[in-house]
This record gives structure tokens, C-alpha cells and sequence, in this order.
């Protein structure tokens, strides 16, 4: 090895100042006489004859009595052996490397040297800060500060080894006990090694006289609970240090290691599958390709396709969200209408959520603990109090949600069925929980990352959802629900987490109704059909656009047998949306080209069914035409006049579809 380079940051860099602080640095080095097995110990004074300019020291700047590197700044620490300055022994007889670092504040430190291989070229040594920012160079995690220390009090002298990792060890024990008198509980104490050795190729045909280092994390979980009817008590604990890992590094097929390619060097104890199925989300080494598609909680019919885009598949893609899409649209309403708990405070339901992390019970490094009583007021009614408390380890953000939740749920016969679920938050939220955008459609590639603004600093928060399903009359099925959302924020002028002003409240409205008749006639069968989807919401930021539309619904569907087998369907929809947030007005008089957001869409379907049998199988054969005539209002600008357009097209989809299957 012929380099190595300590790089020092800030460990929150968000907040932009009191990052990693330098008051001084030494270097221990251990050479050994392979031939006699003397080994000799060495520091910086012995290793150089100027220690004004062995190590190289770059970036970071001077503050009193250290040296700084604060928000995005970085600070490299070169210890190049072919650099005239070094006059210790020669790089082949080193077999330790032991560096001590007199550091203070949100300090990070991280590893790097000429064998730590990574994707992008090896940069020639020393390590400069433009081939630490253009190249990438693949760094090591080895210390940081715990919390977000600013005011020097945590000054500590930080020691390690320098080393390749070799390998990682979990040991750990759990205790389970399991409805005695009521009560369940289960405990989960895990300690983390991860292994180094500093890499010599003479160390590997010493069996005695190597020597490694490790790291040391841990991660511990208490959950208990305890029911008595009509009453219900939960509570859990946990914790789990930032470095914890399940990961183990495994050589390419050339030998090496690539430390910064998951996907091929990374062996998982633990895998990523936050939609439960049969394939893990990520890539990893033998496993094949990576799961691509992941929607969570979206698959509630369990047949591996989004429950919300039911005539996607991997035969024929289809890249229109049922809830977009003519004639199924009538069934099935947007994500936004659902209800769900949100206890990281991100604006998404959390069992719809999807990351990159593999699948613990709780997040690295967060400590903290939740818990909850509750009673069933009725059969089918319950109330939950509790509050939730979570604590980055390495910084001083946290999460205290206090809440309260209702529920009710009952079928009333001859009438229908009534739903009412309530939930009031009490937020301070500073913990970002970022997360991937929903995937809709198989075979969707990468999803976007979505960033956690941080919406609730210090905010009230209540979900409301109201749900009738009405049945009495035969044929007739009228379904309603109503979700109201309320953020109200409680700090003067809040700011989101890049410093954006958030609305002092933030709302959002939604009420879907629908109808729809079945009749026959003779062999018809006639289905007229109604909906009408309402949408008000206020964005989380002041910068961004508010959202008011209503979406009108009618269609008509005719179904008659055709010969024995075969039936033939008909189908008219006509579509009307309403934007009331774009300000036509506003384009008129600036002058400015573009939709207004008001359409009329018109659908006409043909569809041909024809059921048979096969040698044992099921066909079923299935062609049409679709005809589709949309309508979108514009403003234009035509020699200098400025004027509302109505710009139309018509479109024709044809479709032969055979399915074959066992009864």
C-alpha cells in the first residue's frame, strides 16, 4: 500500500456550521523484519524529517486553536510513502497503522487509500479535494460524533487502525414470552463487529502474528403488550447505532473488492423487500436482477400486480394508472383518498412506504420508543392514545408525535356499510424520512427519491375519513367517502428543511361519490354509471401551486350474449375536469401559452368475449376498439392576439387479447 488519507467532515452538514474540528493528528506505525520478526514502533516525528509538510493537509481553514471543515466543506489528511517528505520504513515492511486525532464538534471521518477499489478510477496519491469531488473515490466510514455537538465540549482523542474490512459478526440473543395472562413480550439484543486488517501481503502467510481491529455497534428492541377487555396497552423501546450492518463484502471475480457496488460486492444478512414478495428490491450479488416491481401495500389481492393498475403486465405494459384510464376509472380512486397512518410525519402513509434499507424492525441510528392504551368502546369502535419518540444518535434531530386514534367500522343491515377513522397528531418533527416515489407500473426502472421537506416542525396535525357504502335497494350500489386533512403549523414563519417558508396551514379536501344501476332487459343487461371526484388541497410550501379540480363522470355499459359462447360489451363514457386553481384570467393577460387545465373527453368501446375449452384449458378471447375524442381548453397567442382555444384530437385503440388458464 502505498497511500492512505483520512477525510474529516461536518456529520450534519445541513446546518452548516461547528463541523469535524482538528486540533492535532499522529500517525503510529508498526514496521516488521520479516527475516527475524522484530517488530519496531514509529510516530510522525520518526516517519519525517518536516512535519510541516508530511502529511499533506488540504481544504478545511483556520479557526482559533483548530482547523475546521463546517456544512459541505471536507479536509484531507495525505499520508502518501512515496512523497519525498516520508522517511520512515518502506511501504511493504508497515503492518499497522494506527492514527490518533485530537477532534471536537460534528466531526465525521472516513478512510481511504490506493487499495480501497471502488467503480470509478483509483485517483493517483495523494488524495486532492477536486479528485474527492469529480472521482469518487470509495471512502470507509470509521467515526462520528455522537449528537450534534457545537460547542467544543465534546473535544476526545479518536484512535484507530487503518484496515480493509475482513469480515462482519452479529451476536445476539432474544426473549420471547407469549400470552402469559394477557401479557406478550418479546426482547432482541444484537452486538455488531466489523473486522479490519491492514492489508499486507506478507500478514496473509502469518497465521500467528497478524493482527486486526474492529468496530463495534449495537442494537437492542423491547416490545411488550397487554390486552384485558375491553382494554389494550402496547409499548416498545428500541435503539440501533448508525454503522449497525448486515453487510458483508465479497471479492469479484478478479479478486477484488468494490467497495462502493452494492450490487456485486455486497453479501446481505438482512434483505430489502418492503412489498413482501418473493423477489428483494435490491441487487445484490447471485441474486439476479433487482426487483422492479415494488409497490407496498398496493397488492392487497397478493397477484404481483399494483392493485391501482390491475392491466399492467409483463406481456402487455400498460403504462395508465387504472384510475386514469376510461371505464376503469369508475372503480378504482387515487392514492390521495386513502387513509393511513403516518407516524414519520412525510406526508405518506408509512405501510405504503418503499426505501433502499435493508429490513430491520426500526431505523439505524434512531433510538426511542413508542406506546399507546387503548379501550373498544363497542364492537365494532375502539379509541388508542399514545405518543411516539424517536432521537437521531448523531445529530440532535427528534420526532415527538403525541396522538390520538378512532376508529369505527360497521355493517348496518339493509343498509349498508359506514367507516369513520379519525387521527389527532401533536408534531415536532425535525427527522428526515426520505423515501422513493410509488411504482404504478411493472418494469417502472429506478424510482425518484422523494426528499422529506419536514412539514411539521411544530404542527397539529388531524386526518379525517368518512366512508358509506349504501346497499338496500338490489342492483343499486352508491359508494362516498370524504378525507379531510389538516396540517396547522404553531411556530411563527416555519421553514421546511432546506429553508423554504412553509404555509401557515396546509390542507387537503376530498370527496368521491359514485353510482351505479344494473338492469336487464330481455338478454340486455344495461349499467349507467355516475362519479364525481372533488379535490381542494393547499401546499406544504408557499412557493409551490395549490390544487383545486372536479372531475365529472357518466357512462353507460351494455353487455347481450352472442351465440352460446360469446358476448358482446358497449361502452359510452363522457369525462368532464374542472381546474379552479389556474388562473385563466392571469395567462390572458400575461400572455402566456398553455393549458388552463379544464378537459372533455368523450369514449366509445366495442368489446367481443368469447369463452371456450382447449385440451383442459379455459380461453378466453377478447378483441374491440376503443375510440377516444378529448377536448383540452388552452391559452394562445396568434399574431399578438391573446385568446382561450380549444384544441381537440381523436384517437383509436384496437386490442385482440386470448388468455388461456385452469378452472
Amino acid at each position: 500500500m502505498r497511500a492512505i488519507a483520512l477525510i474529516l467532515s461536518d456529520d450534519s452538514p445541513e446546518d452548516g456550521v461547528a463541523g469535524a474540528a482538528l486540533f492535532s493528528h499522529d500517525i503510529v506505525v508498526i514496521r516488521e523484519d520479516f527475516q527475524s520478526g522484530v517488530k519496531t514502533t514509529l510516530r510522525l516525528a520518526d516517519l519525517t524529517s518536516d512535519p510541516t509538510r508530511w502529511p499533506i493537509i488540504e481544504g478545511g481553514f483556520f479557526e482559533e486553536g483548530f482547523l475546521a471543515a463546517n456544512g459541505r466543506q471536507r479536509m484531507v489528511i495525505n499520508y502518501d510513502f512515496s512523497d519525498p517528505a516520508y522517511i520512515g520504513p518502506d511501504p511493504s515492511e508497515i503492518v499497522e497503522a494506527r492514527f490518533e486525532l485530537v477532534l471536537a464538534n460534528d466531526f465525521r471521518v472516513q478512510t481511504w487509500s490506493d487499495r480501497q477499489t471502488g467503480q470509478s478510477v483509483v485517483p493517483s496519491a495523494p488524495l486532492t479535494l477536486d479528485a474527492l469531488d469529480n472521482e469518487n473515490p470509495a471512502l470507509l466510514d470509521i467515526a462520528q460524533a455522537a449528537g450534534n455537538v457545537q460547542d467544543g465540549s465534546n473535544r476526545q482523542l479518536v484512535a484507530f487502525d487503518y484496515g480493509l474490512p475482513t469480515a462482519n459478526q452479529i451476536l445476539g440473543f432474544t426473549l420471547e414470552m407469549t400470552d402469559v395472562k394477557g401479557l406478550d413480550l418479546y426482547g432482541e439484543y444484537d452486538v455488531n463487529h466489523r473486522y479490519r486488517q491492514y492489508p499486507n501481503v506478507a500478514l496473509f502467510n502469518d497465521d500467528e502474528n497478524f493482527s486486526t481491529a474492529s468496530s463495534r455497534s449495537e442494537a437492542w428492541m423491547l416490545n411488550a403488550s397487554y390486552q384485558t377487555f375491553p382494554f389494550y396497552v402496547f409499548g416498545e423501546a428500541f435503539s440501533m447505532d448508525r454503522e449497525y450492518s448486515t453487510s458483508a463484502y465479497m471479492l469479484n471475480i478478479v479478486g477484488d473488492v468494490v467497495y462502493d457496488r452494492p450490487g456485486s460486492s455486497f453479501y446481505e444478512f438482512v434483505d430489502d423487500n418492503d412489498d413482501q414478495d418473493q423477489n428483494p428490491d435490491w441487487q445484490r450479488t447471485n441474486q439476479g436482477t433487482a426487483d422492479v416491481e415494488v409497490f407496498p401495500g398496493w397488492d392487497e389481492n397478493n397477484d404481483f400486480v399494483s392493485d391501482f393498475n390491475q392491466n399492467d403486465n409483463r406481456s402487455i405494459s400498460n403504462r395508465l394508472p387504472d384510475y386514469e384510464e376510461p371505464f376503469l376509472r369508475y372503480n378504482v380512486d387515487r392514492p390521495d383518498f386513502l387513509f393511513g397512518i403516518d407516524l414519520n410525519n412525510n406526508g405518506w402513509i408509512d405501510r405504503f412506504e418503499n426505501d433502499d434499507e435493508p429490513d430491520y424492525p426500526y431505523k439505524r441510528d434512531h433510538s426511542g420508543y413508542n406506546t399507546y392504551v387503548g379501550a373498544n368502546l363497542a364492537p365494532d369502535m375502539r379509541l388508542s392514545i399514545g405518543q411516539t419518540r424517536a432521537e437521531l444518535l448523531s445529530s440532535n434531530r427528534k420526532n415527538v408525535t403525541t396522538y390520538g386514534l378512532f376508529t369505527f367500522d360497521r355493517n348496518y343491515a339493509g343498509l349498508g356499510r359506514l367507516r369513520v377513522f379519525d387521527m389527532l397528531k401533536k408534531v415536532k418533527d425535525t427527522i428526515p424520512d426520505d423515501r422513493f416515489e410509488p411504482q404504478q407500473f411493472l418494469l417502472a426502472g429506478t424510482p425518484r427519491e422523494i426528499f422529506d421537506i419536514l412539514p411539521a416542525p411544530d404542527t397539529w396535525v388531524n386526518s379525517l375519513y368518512l366512508g358509506f357504502d349504501y346497499t338496500r335497494i338490489a342492483n343499486l350500489n352508491i359508494r362516498n367517502k370524504l378525507k379531510i386533512e389538516t396540517w396547522s403549523q404553531q411556530q411563527d414563519a416555519p421553514r421546511a428543511i432546506d429553508g423554504s417558508q412553509l404555509n401557515d396551514d396546509s390542507a387537503f379536501f376530498g370527496v368521491v361519490n359514485r353510482a351505479d344501476y344494473t338492469v336487464e332487459v330481455g338478454t340486455l343487461i344495461l349499467q349507467p354509471r355516475v362519479k364525481s371526484e372533488f379535490l381542494r388541497q393547499t401546499a406544504f410550501l408557499r412557493r409551490e401551486p395549490d390544487r383545486k379540480e372536479w372531475t365529472r363522470l357518466v357512462s353507460l355499459i351494455a353487455k347481450t350474449p352472442v351465440l352460446n359462447k360469446s358476448s358482446v360489451e358497449l361502452g359510452l363514457e363522457l369525462l368532464q375536469v374542472s381546474d379552479f386553481e389556474a388562473d385563466e384570467d392571469e395567462l390572458l393577460l400575461l400572455g402566456t401559452t398553455g393549458p388552463t387545465g379544464d378537459l372533455t373527453e368523450t369514449n366509445f368501446a366495442v368489446q367481443w368475449s368469447t369463452q371456450s375449452d382447449y385440451l383442459g384449458y379455459k380461453l378466453l378471447l377478447q378483441s374491440g376498439f376503443r375510440l377516444t375524442r378529448s377536448s383540452e381548453e388552452l391559452i394562445d397567442i396568434v399574431d399578438n392576439e391573446v385568446d382561450k382555444v380549444t384544441e381537440s384530437q381523436t384517437t383509436g385503440t384496437t386490442f385482440l387479447t386470448i388468455f388461456a388458464g385452469l378452472d
